[in-house]
C-alpha cells in the first residue's frame, strides 16, 4: 500500500503527482546528513514540548476517555510512558480519518516486509555506515512506503486494475454547489458497502462520520450566478434559527480558525521555496480528534444544521500547476495537506478503503493530459489467498499430487503395466537373472542417468536386439528398482496402494513392442525420481512435489512414444504405444476442482502456473488475481454507480505484454531495482535446483504450466482447420466467459463447414433445374436444416459440459452467483447462511416490476410491428393514388421505414437498460440475462418483420408487388435476393469492426493534448504504458454487462436467419462459414490489440443464448413448412393445409428424435467426473489420515501399552519395501 505522490503534501516539484518529477539521488554528505537529522529530531522534541492548548470550551465537547489522551498528549515529552490507549472503535476511526485527510502514509497501517540487512563493516561508525547503503528517499518515499516498494514490483507484475479518476483541478472541470445531503448520499450508496467479507457495519458507521466531517472541512463554494445567489441567501435567512444549534456554532469557529491556518499554509508554501513539514503525530491526532468530535453525526440525527453549507465539487486546489521561471514547463505540486474539494475527498476516501480494508498496494500518478488521475491497484499473494477462500473459488488440484497413477502406463483394459503378470509371475522372477548373466554391460550406460535423453535413442537400439527373455528379464529388473522409487513417491503423496495386492485376473499379454518402450519409460521414471528423491531436502523441490511426479510421468511416457514413432513410421502402427488412462478415453488430463482453502506452504495441493518471464511460479494466474481484484472491489465500493456519478472515469486490468505479445517487462522494473528501489531476488539453490528438473521436463508439460509461448503467437491463423483456436489460452489470459464464447464461435463454424457441401449442391440444382427435382431437394434440403439445427444444438451442450469439467465451471459462479453493487433491499437474516445483514428484496415487488418490464417491452414491439405495417398501408395507398410519381412511391415510404428503424432502436436500447435498472436484479447473471432477452426479443422482431411480411403476408398487400422479380410474381425468388442482400451486408460488417478502433485511436491520439517535457524518473515506462492501455477502447455494452452481448447477438441472429429463411437462399450458409471464420480473426486481433482487457469473470454456459436458440430451432420447423407450403410452390394451392401439417409433424419428429438419442452429458463426462470425486476423497482422506496420525503420534505416544511412535515407524518402512514386509506391534 503506497501512495507515492499524495502522501507527503510538502513535495515540490521532483515530489509530486507529476509524471516527470520524481527523482531519487544518492547521498554524498553522510556524516551531515546524520548531524542534520540527530538535530532535526532535538527540534521536533522541544517542539513536542510545546504543544498548543485546546480552549476550555472545545474540551467539553470531546468524550472523557479522549480528554485524558488530549490532556496526557499536553506532558513533557519524558512524561508519555503511561499513556492511555484510545478504544479499539476510536482507534480505527482515527486511522481512517487521518488516511483521509491526507495526513498519514498508507503504508505505514500494513504489515510492510523488513528491509534486507546488510553486513557491517564494524571498523566504520554504523550509523555511518547505514546513511552510506540507503538511498536518500526523504523527499520521495516514507520509511514505510520505501520497505513495502521493496518488494511489490519484483514479480514483474505492474498491477492488476486501474481505477481513473477525473484531475479535480484541471482547468476545464466544471465547478458547482455539493450539499451535505449529497455527501452522505454518495457515501451510503456507493462507499458503504456491507458484503461478506467486507467493513462490518459498525465500522461503516464510524467512516460516515470520519466521511462527513472531512466533508464540512472542504473550501466553500462561492456561488457566481446573481439568482441562484439571491435564493441561496432566502434560504439561510429562513434557516435562521439553525444557527443557534450548538454542533452548527462549533463548526463555524472550527472551521473559521481552520481556514485561516489553512491560507496562511498555503501562501507560505507557494512564496517559498521550501517544503512544508508535517506536523507531530500527536498533534495530528489531537486535531482529528477534536474535528470528529466537534461534529456529532450519527447515522440517525438530522443533517438540517448543515443545509446551507455548500463545499466545492472540483477546483479545490489542492492540486497547483507550478510553472517554471521562463514559463515553458510546469508541474503539478500540491498545495493542501487535506482535501479541499468533493471529487478529492471521494479519491482519497477509495484510496483508503482500498489500501486500509482491501489491503491493495495503490500507486497514484496524473495522465500526460493533466485530464486523469491514475490508480494503480495491485494485491498481496496473502490477501489474494484469504479472498480467493472467502469468495469459495473453483481452484483446480495439481494432478501429479491428485490423481498420479492415472498417468501410468496401461492396457485396454486400464491395468497398469507395473502390476502385469509379465513382470510380477514369482516363478521368471526366480530365473531372470539367469538372463542378465550373459549380458555384457555397455561402458556408455555406465554414464549418470541424468542425460538418459540424449542416450534414449541408443538404448532403444539395443534393447530391439534383445531376446524375448532376456527383454523380460531386464523389465522385471528395473521394476524392482522402480518399486521402491513409487512406494517413496506414494508415501509423499499419501496414496495407499493396499488394493494392489490383489492379482489382476485374465491378464491378456501385450506384443513385444509395449514392453520394449515400457522398458525405455523404467529408465526414465527411475532417472528422474531418484533426482527428485536426491534434491527432496529442499523446501522448494518439495513444495513443487506433484507438479514435478506429473512431469516426469509425461516425459516417461511422451518419449518412449517419440521413438516408437521414429523407428516404425508407418499407418498401421499404433501412435501411442504406451498409453495412460487418458489417453485410452482420448482425453488430454484433467485435474479435478474444489472451492480452494488455504493449506501449509510446502503441501503443493494447488496446481501452480509461471506467471511471470522470470520463471515466478503461483498458485494464482494474473488472469485469476484480476478476477479476485474486481471481487474484491466490489465487497467495497460501489464502483459502477460512482463511473455513473462521474466520480470515476473508468476501471480497467491491465494487460500482460509479455503473457500477451512476448515483449519483456524487464525495462520498465529496471530503472526501480537499479535505484535500490525494488529489490531483485535472487534465487536459492533450491530454486536452481528445480529450475534444473523444469529444463530437463518442461518439453513434455501442459502449455499453462510453462509460459513459453506468448497468445499472439498461439493465435497465428491456421489454414488447417481455419477456424483453430488456443482455446486454453485464451481462457487462461482473457477467462472463462471469453474462453466459453470463442469455444462456441469455434464449434459454430466447425458444424457449419459440415453442411455446407450440401448447402453448395443443393443451391446448384435448385437454381439449375425446374419442376420435381426443384421441389424434391427444396424438401431434401428443409430436411437437412432441421435435422442439423437439433444436431447443432445438442452436441454444444456436449462441448458446454466439457468445457465446465476442464475449467471448474460446474456451478453458476465461483462462490456461488455475484451480487451486483446496484442492488438495493432490505437487511435481513439469511436463512440459508445465517448472514445477519444479507440484502432482500420482496418476490412480490420483483415480479411486479418484472411484469411492467414486460408490459413495456410488448407495448414497444406493438408499436414497431404496428408502425411497419403502417409503412406498407402508407406504400400501399400512394400507388393506388398515385401510380406514375415514383418519388412519392417509392423513395418517402422507404425513408419513412428507415428512419422508423433507427428511431425504435434509440427508443429501446435506453429503455431496456433503464427497465432492467428497474427490476432491481441482485445478481450480475439475472441481470444480463433478463437484458438479453428483452434485446433480443426487440432486435428479433426489427429484422424479421419484412422478411416475414414478403414470405407470409403478401397477399395482404397485393398493391405493393412485394414478391414482384425479373422473373414476374414470385414470393420464393423476392425472399432469396432479400438474404443474398442481407448475407453480403453482414459479411462486409466484420471488417468495418477492425478498423473503427483503428481510426479512434488515431484520431485520438492526433487530438490528445500531451506535455512533451516530462522529466525522465523511475516510473515512466510504467505510466506511459498504463496510459496507452486507458486509451484502448473499452469492452462493453452496457455500464454492468461486457461487450460480448453484442458478439453472441450477431451469431445468433445469424443462426436465426439460417434457420428460418435460409431455405430460400442455401448458399447462405457457405456466406455465413465465411463470415464467421472472418469473426474470428476481428475478435482476436480486437480484443489483443484493440481493446482494454475485459475484466475476467466465470461461466459454465452461454446464458440466455442457449434457450434463444432452442426456441429458433424450435420455430424454424413451423417457418420451414410454411416456407415449403405456402411460398415455394412445391404445394398445390388445395391441399396446402393438410401438407403443412404433415411436414410439420414430421420436422417435429426429426427434431426431437435427435434431442432424444443425443445425451447432452457425454459418457465421458460422466467418467471423469467419477474419477474426479474419487481424486477428491483420496486428497481429503489423506489430509484427515495425516491430522489424526499427528493426534495419535503425538498426543498419545504411549497409551496402552502400545508404543505409536515406532508403528507409525514401522507403518512408513512397510510401505516403503512394499507389501511383503510384515508389520509388528510389540508392548512395551
Amino acid at each position: 500500500m503506497i501512495n507515492i505522490e499524495f502522501n507527503k503534501p510538502e513535495q515540490k516539484r521532483q515530489q509530486i503527482l507529476r509524471t516527470k518529477g520524481m527523482e531519487m539521488r544518492i547521498s554524498s554528505k553522510k556524516k551531515q546528513k546524520v548531524q542534520e537529522k540527530k538535530q532535526q529530531q532535538k527540534g521536533n522534541e522541544q517542539q513536542n514540548e510545546k504543544l498548543p492548548t485546546i480552549p476550555q470550551q472545545e474540551m467539553s465537547q470531546i468524550p472523557e476517555q479522549e480528554q485524558q489522551l488530549t490532556d496526557h498528549l499536553q506532558k513533557p515529552q519524558n512524561e508519555q510512558k503511561g499513556l492511555i490507549k484510545l478504544s479499539t472503535e476510536q482507534q480505527r476511526a482515527l486511522e481512517f480519518a487521518k488516511l483521509v485527510l491526507n495526513l498519514a502514509d498508507p503504508a505505514e497501517y500494513t504489515d510492510a516486509k523488513p528491509i534486507i540487512k546488510k553486513k557491517q563493516d564494524f571498523t566504520v561508525d554504523p550509523e555511518e555506515e547505514e546513511q552510506e547503503e540507503k538511498i536518500d528517499r526523504t523527499d520521495f518515499l516514507s520509511t514505510a512506503e520505501y520497505q513495502e516498494l521493496l518488494d511489490v514490483y519484483s514479480d514483474y507484475n505492474i498491477g492488476e486494475l486501474v481505477l481513473k479518476f477525473p484531475n479535480p483541478d484541471w482547468e476545464k472541470m466544471v465547478d458547482r454547489p455539493v450539499d451535505i445531503k449529497e455527501a452522505d448520499k454518495v457515501f451510503s450508496s456507493q462507499l458503504a458497502i456491507s458484503a461478506e467479507g467486507g467493513v462490518p457495519q459498525s465500522q461503516l458507521t464510524i467512516q460516515r462520520q470520519v466521511f462527513l466531517s472531512t466533508y464540512l472541512q472542504l473550501a466553500d463554494y462561492v456561488e457566481t450566478d446573481k439568482k441562484k445567489l439571491k435564493e441561496t441567501l432566502k434560504k439561510t435567512q429562513t434557516g435562521g434559527t439553525l444557527k443557534d444549534n450548538p454542533d452548527y456554532l462549533n463548526y463555524i469557529a472550527f472551521f473559521e480558525q481552520y481556514r485561516q491556518v489553512k491560507d496562511q499554509s498555503v501562501e507560505e508554501l507557494l512564496r517559498k521555496d521550501e517544503p512544508l513539514q508535517r506536523s507531530p503525530s500527536e498533534e495530528i491526532n489531537q486535531e482529528v480528534i477534536q474535528m470528529m468530535n466537534l461534529i456529532h453525526l450519527k447515522p440517525n440525527e438530522n443533517l438540517d444544521i448543515f443545509q446551507n453549507i455548500n463545499k466545492k465539487y472540483c477546483k479545490g486546489g489542492f492540486l497547483y500547476k507550478k510553472w517554471t521561471d521562463d514559463k515553458t514547463d510546469y508541474d503539478w505540486i500540491q498545495v493542501g495537506q487535506t482535501p479541499q474539494d468533493f471529487l478529492t475527498l471521494i479519491r482519497m476516501t477509495v484510496i483508503t478503503k482500498l489500501c486500509r480494508d482491501a489491503h491493495f498496494h495503490c500507486r497514484q500518478f496524473i495522465s500526460s493530459d493533466d485530464q486523469f488521475i491514475f490508480v494503480v491497484l495491485k494485491s498481496k499473494l496473502e490477501y489474494v489467498r484469504y479472498q480467493a477462500e472467502l469468495q469459495r473459488m473453483q481452484k483446480q488440484y495439481e494432478l501429479g499430487y491428485a490423481d498420479i497413477l492415472s498417468l501410468e502406463p496401461c492396457d485396454k483394459l486400464l491395468r497398469p503395466l507395473r502390476l502385469k503378470n509379465y513382470l510380477r509371475d514369482p516363478d521368471f522372477v526366480k530365473e531372470a537373472p539367469n538372463y542378465l548373466e550373459e549380458k555384457k554391460e555397455d561402458p556408455n550406460q555406465k554414464k549418470k542417468l541424468a542425460r538418459i535423453d540424449s542416450e534414449a535413442q541408443k538404448i532403444y537400439q539395443g534393447v530391439l536386439k534383445w531376446g524375448d527373455q532376456e527383454l523380460r528379464a531386464n523389465c522385471v529388473k528395473k521394476q524392482q528398482d522402480l518399486d521402491p522409487l513409487i512406494q517413496w513417491m506414494a508415501v509423499e503423496l499419501k496414496i495407499n496402494l493396499s488394493s494392489e495386492k490383489t492379482q489382476i485376473a485374465d491378464d491378456q499379454p501385450l506384443s513385444r513392442d509395449v514392453w520394449e518402450a515400457y522398458h525405455i519409460y523404467q529408465l526414465y521414471l527411475i532417472d528422474y525420481l531418484k533426482r527428485v528423491q536426491e534434491s527432496y531436502k529442499e523446501k522448494e523441490v518439495k513444495a513443487n512435489k506433484g507438479f514435478l511426479f506429473k512431469l516426469i510421468f509425461r516425459k516417461a511416457i511422451g518419449d518412449p512414444n517419440e521413438l516408437y514413432q521414429a523407428f516404425n513410421n508407418s499407418w498401421f502402427k499404433e501412435k501411442l504405444i504406451l498409453a495412460n488412462l487418458w489417453d485410452r478415453q482420448g482425453l488430454d488430463p484433467i485435474a479435478p476442482y474444489q472451492e480452494y482453502f488455504v493449506t501449509k506452504p510446502n503441501e503443493g495441493l494447488w496446481r501452480q502456473y509461471e506467471v511471470s518471464e522470470k520463471g515466478h511460479r503461483s498458485e494464482f494466474m494474473n488472469m485469476e488475481k484480476i478476477k479476485i481484484a474486481y471481487a474484491t472491489i466490489s465487497r467495497f465500493l460501489n464502483i459502477k454507480k460512482m463511473i455513473e456519478n462521474e466520480y470515476i472515469n473508468c476501471y480497467f486490468a491491465l494487460h500482460d505484454p509479455y503473457q500477451l505479445m512476448g515483449l519483456s517487462k524487464a525495462p520498465m522494473i529496471k530503472p526501480l531495482i537499479d535505484l535500490q528501489l525494488v529489490r531483485e531476488v535472487q534465487k536459492s539453490p533450491g530454486e536452481l535446483k528445480l529450475n534444473n528438473l523444469f529444463v530437463s521436463l518442461k518439453d513434455e508439460a501442459e502449455r499453462a504450466d510453462f509460459d513459453s509461448d506468448c497468445l499472439v503467437q498461439e493465435c497465428k491463423f491456421q489454414w488447417c482447420p481455419p477456424w483453430t483456436l488456443p482455446i486454453d489460452s485464451m481462457r487462461d489470459y482473457f477467462g472463462e466467459k471469453i474462453g466459453l464464447y470463442f469455444r462456441f464461435l469455434q464449434f459454430y463454424s466447425q458444424q457449419l463447414w459440415q453442411v455446407v457441401i450440401l448447402a453448395i449442391v443443393c443451391e446448384g440444382v435448385i437454381d439449375n433445374t425446374t419442376g420435381d427435382v426443384k421441389k424434391a431437394f427444396i424438401v431434401i434440403f428443409a430436411v437437412i436444416l432441421i435435422s442439423w439445427s437439433s444436431y447443432f444444438i445438442c452436441h454444444w451442450k456436449r462441448q458446454q459440459t466439457m468445457f465446465q469439467i476442464q475449467f471448474g465451471q460446474n456451478d453458476q459462479s465461483e462462490g456461488g452467483e455475484i451480487e451486483r453493487p446496484a442492488f438495493e433491499g432490505d437487511f435481513v437474516r439469511s436463512l440459508i447462511t445465517d448472514q445477519l445483514n444479507e440484502e432482500y428484496y420482496p418476490i412480490w415487488k420483483k415480479q411486479f416490476k418484472l411484469f411492467y418490464s414486460s408490459f413495456v417491452t410488448l407495448i414497444i414491439i406493438s408499436m414497431v410491428i404496428a408502425s411497419v405495417i403502417g409503412v406498407f398501408i402508407l406504400k400501399n395507398y400512394l400507388i393506388e393514388e398515385y401510380p406514375n410519381d415514383q418519388f412519392l412511391v417509392s423513395f418517402v415510404p422507404s425513408m419513412i421505414n428507415a428512419i422508423v428503424i433507427q428511431l425504435f432502436n434509440l427508443i429501446y436500447f435506453n429503455v431496456s437498460n433503464n427497465l432492467n435498472d428497474f427490476e432491481n436484479h441482485k445478481y450480475e447473471q439475472s441481470y444480463e440475462d433478463s437484458l438479453i432477452l428483452k434485446t433480443y426479443i426487440f432486435t428479433f422482431i426489427n429484422t424479421f418483420n419484412c422478411l416475414a411480411i414478403i414470405a407470409f403476408l403478401n397477399e395482404q398487400f397485393p398493391a405493393l408487388s412485394l414478391c414482384k422479380t425479373s422473373d414476374g410474381i414470385n414470393c420464393y425468388r423476392a425472399l432469396k435476393d432479400q438474404m443474398v442482400t442481407i448475407f453480403m451486408v453482414n459479411f462486409a460488417k466484420t471488417l468495418p469492426q477492425l478498423i473503427t478502433p483503428c481510426i479512434k485511436a488515431f484520431i485520438r491520439g492526433k487530438t490528445k493534448q500531451v506535455d512533451e517535457n516530462l522529466v525522465t524518473h523511475e516510473f515512466n515506462q510504467i505510466d506511459e504504458f498504463i496510459e496507452s492501455q486507458a486509451n484502448l477502447e473499452p469492452y462493453v455494452s452496457n455500464a454492468e454487462v461486457d461487450g460480448l452481448m453484442n458478439d453472441y447477438m450477431e451469431l445468433v441472429v445469424q443462426f436465426a436467419f439460417l434457420q428460418l429463411f435460409g431455405l430460400a437462399f442455401p448458399l447462405s450458409y457457405f456466406i455465413a462459414f465465411l463470415t464467421n471464420l472472418t469473426q474470428i480473426q476481428v475478435d482476436k486481433l480486437k480484443l489483443i490489440h484493440f481493446i482494454q482487457r475485459p475484466i475476467p469473470s466465470s461461466a459454465a454456459n452461454i446464458a440466455n443464448w442457449s434457450f434463444i436458440m432452442d426456441v429458433i430451432a424450435f420455430l424454424s420447423v413451423f417457418c420451414n413448412a410454411g416456407l415449403i407450403v405456402f411460398t415455394s410452390g412445391v404445394v398445390p394451392p388445395d391441399s396446402q393445409s393438410s401438407s403443412y401439417a404433415i411436414f410439420v409433424i414430421v420436422f417435429l419428429g426429426l427434431k426431437y428424435f435427435s434431442s432424444f438419442i443425443i445425451s447432452p452429458v457425454p459418457e465421458k463426462a460422466s467418467l471423469i467426473l467419477t474419477r474426479h470425486k474419487f481424486a477428491v476423497d483420496r486428497v481429503q482422506r489423506g489430509m484427515r489420515d495425516q491430522i489424526k496420525s499427528y493426534y495419535n503420534g503425538r498426543l498419545r505416544e504411549n497409551i496402552d501399552g502400545v508404543d505409536y511412535e515406532k508403528m507409525q515407524e514401522q507403518e512408513k518402512e512397510h510401505l516403503l519395501k512394499g507389501p511383503n514386509v510384515n508389520v509388528e506391534l510389540r508392548k512395551t
